[in-house]
């Protein structure tokens, strides 16, 4: 899910990484706040229709009723502007500017700011703006410590609390960090889905394995935490898979009861799709996507000239689909050879 670029005045949010990640409170404080970013953009355009214009700029096209008021305009002003079909409104007290299609993220935005102060973007809201995972139809996800009623397009969820681990800015718009987005998912999703979503935060380095490991320990009773640290357990230090067709051979796998491998690992120049470190048994799985194309794919069966201590294994893609049977018994057998004994 694309959105736009915010101007390059944009306050940046907090590491994504750091363990002093800001609270919610802390988001809408100072120049956070939406009452902030107005008064910032007063000072860098002036009062007035200017920095109107730069708050909406970085919002998606949407500003609130109390940071019209803090950019300089009155509330008669901003009747005015209303009426003259220059604010269209959205939701009570929420606004867009200058036209009524809504641009992408422009409802997120909305439903953010219609939710007041405490709120952020949640679940597969929250899941699609960090680009881990799909939105869920139409309805935007929003948490809050404070109830804000129901909205049309807006699926709001209540949590007690917002701990400094769970909050970020993402283009400026509060979200849920990646591991707080992870275990609210994994309420929500298939298993499927939500191996594919703890892949993409991890291959795009939005979440690391200790984030979601502090995650898992700091929220013990959240409903996904049983299942996400289930999920996780066999191959939580074992890396993320880079493709569908890695995460049917991990699913392939586990549902085998063979031992559990290390994946993606890097081995000096090499890095292999699945490692068995203990039996000697290393396995790649051939697809042009993920190799390069033609050339890089071809080019990658001189690697096992360098692994000689090893015995790997090459699958292709329409094997591990058309026979996922014999690919099995393949390692099955080759991890007995190096001393696997099946218990």
């Amino acid at each position: 899910m694309a959105h736009p670029q915010a101007p390059s005045l944009e306050l940046r949010g907090p590491d994504p990484h750091s363990s002093q990640a800001m609270g919610a409170r802390a988001l809408w404080h100072g120049h956070s706040a939406p009452e902030g970013i107005a008064a910032q953009a007063v000072g860098v355009v002036g009062p007035g229709d200017a920095a109107l214009a730069w708050v909406a700029a970085r919002q998606c096209g949407v500003i609130s009723y109390r940071q019209l008021l803090a950019c300089g305009l009155t509330a008669d002003a901003v009747r005015h502007r209303r009426k003259t079909s220059r604010l269209h409104s959205l939701y009570r007290s929420v606004y867009l500017v200058g036209h009524r299609a809504a641009p992408e993220g422009g409802r997120q935005w909305a439903c953010v700011l219609a939710c007041g102060a405490h709120a952020a973007l949640s679940l597969h809201s929250a899941g699609a703006w960090w680009s881990m995972s799909r939105e869920k139809g139409d309805m935007v996800d929003v948490a809050s410590t404070v109830n804000c009623g129901s909205k049309p397009g807006l699926r709001f969820h209540h949590t007690s609390e917002f701990g400094p681990r769970d909050l970020r800015s993402k283009r400026g718009l509060p979200v849920t960090s990646p591991a707080r987005t992870l275990i609210d998912l994994a309420g929500a999703l298939s298993e499927r889905a939500l191996e594919r979503a703890v892949d993409e935060a991890i291959l795009r380095r939005l979440v690391r394995e200790r984030d979601l490991a502090e995650a898992l320990e700091h929220s013990p009773r959240r409903p996904g935490v049983g299942r996400l640290r289930r999920l996780l357990g066999d191959g939580f230090a074992h890396g993320a898979s880079r493709s569908g067709v890695e995460r049917a051979f991990r699913r392939l796998i586990r549902a085998a009861e063979l031992p559990t491998p290390d994946f993606n690992v890097r081995l000096g120049p090499y890095e292999l799709d699945a490692l068995w470190r203990e039996y000697r048994v290393a396995v790649e799985i051939d697809t042009y996507r993920f190799h390069g194309g033609r050339a890089p794919f071809e080019s990658d069966r001189v690697r096992d000239a360098g692994l000689s201590d090893l015995k790997p294994l090459r699958f292709t893609a329409r094997r591990l689909e058309g026979k996922p049977e014999a690919v099995v018994a393949t390692v099955a057998r080759e991890l007995a050879l190096g001393g696997w004994t099946g218990l």
